[in-house]
């Protein structure tokens, strides 16, 4: 009896010494979470801004280093998919089979920045004229085409 108690207790010390080695060899593995959207300051979009990134830190450093691409025009959205993301990590030297991805399939980046809608554009210099040029000579004014809508990278307070 003391015997099978013995082995019953071997055999259970044993089972979760390799839990927890196979938890271990899967720690080794890049974790990386993508949200749906993400807002960023400059042009250019690299890993480390667009998604959260564990694991071993040279290789959290190696991945958020990697750029996935640019944003080459005010109000230009950027589409980052998995598998866009997997070829970009193994262009690096980080194999698809280290890395676990979890999160969004697709996460849009856009630059941080401001639009002015044409017709408050229209509006706000309707407004300078009114105040600004009284002259007699002006009586009237009178809009030839619409404006496009202003984009603005970056934050701006005027």
């Amino acid at each position: 009896m003391r015997r099978t108690v013995d082995i019953i207790i071997i055999a259970c010390v044993l089972v979760s010494t390799g839990g927890r080695a196979a938890e271990k060899t899967q720690d080794k593995r890049l974790r990386i979470y993508l949200p749906r959207e993400i807002v960023i300051e400059d042009n250019t979009a690299n890993l480390g801004q667009i998604g959260i990134i564990r694991g071993d830190e040279s290789q959290v450093a190696k991945a958020g280093a990697i750029v996935l691409g640019r944003i080459s025009v005010p109000g230009q959205e950027l589409t980052v998919d998995r598998q866009m993301l997997l070829s970009r990590l193994a262009c690096n030297g980080i194999p698809a089979s280290k890395v676990k991805l979890s999160g969004a399939e697709r996460v849009k980046v856009r630059q941080k920045g401001r639009a002015i809608k044409a017709d408050e554009f229209v509006e706000r210099a309707k407004l300078f004229l009114g105040k600004n040029l009284q002259a007699s000579s002006i009586c009237q004014s009178d809009m030839i085409r619409a404006p496009k809508d202003l984009i603005f990278a970056g934050v701006h307070t005027d």
